[in-house]
């Protein structure tokens, strides 16, 4: 049986998981500016990785990318707070059905 090896992360790709989470456990909070010098000098690498993750998470809505480059973490607005409480909510009645069909119970 043929084994793979696990592929290396790239620098971006690296870069790109350590920005949103430090954004996930609001290190960087909402509104957060940050800049690709910090942050390369965080994460010991040169600007270029950094440049392509701030691109990816920008394009995906996590960071605002500004005037001269300077980037902003971006914001919570009510609207993603209702989503996220009807996504919960229909996850709960989800969850409660399936337990109801498979006689499931917690004892």
């Amino acid at each position: 049986m043929l084994e793979v090896e696990p592929k290396e992360k790239s620098l971006s790709e690296v870069a790109y998981e350590h920005i949103k989470l430090k954004v996930l456990e609001l290190v960087y909070f909402p509104g957060m500016y940050l800049n690709e010098e910090s942050l390369a000098k965080e994460l010991g690498m040169s600007r270029m990785p950094i440049r392509t993750a701030v691109q990816r998470l920008a394009d995906e809505g996590w960071l605002i990318v500004c005037f001269r480059k300077q980037l902003r973490v971006s914001d919570i607005t009510s609207k993603d707070i209702l989503e996220l409480y009807e996504i919960r909510e229909l996850l709960e009645m989800m969850a409660i059905n399936r337990i109801f069909a498979e006689g499931t119970n917690w004892c």
